[in-house]
């Protein structure tokens, strides 16, 4: 059975490694934080701070 959200969800990640890292966390977080955006859900992120932050 399949079923429709019509309704945007939120979710909360966190990780110890983000963006400008390249690594393979990152770049899967970074695509899967991409693809919830784009479906219209809300994304609380926590993370490190970056240098220069």
């Amino acid at each position: 059975m399949k079923t429709s959200i019509s309704q945007s969800q939120r979710y909360a990640i966190v990780t110890e490694t983000w963006r400008p890292q390249v690594n393979g966390v990152a770049n899967t977080l970074g695509r899967l934080c991409d693809g919830l955006l784009e479906r219209g859900n809300q994304l609380q992120l926590v993370r490190p701070a970056q240098t220069g932050e």
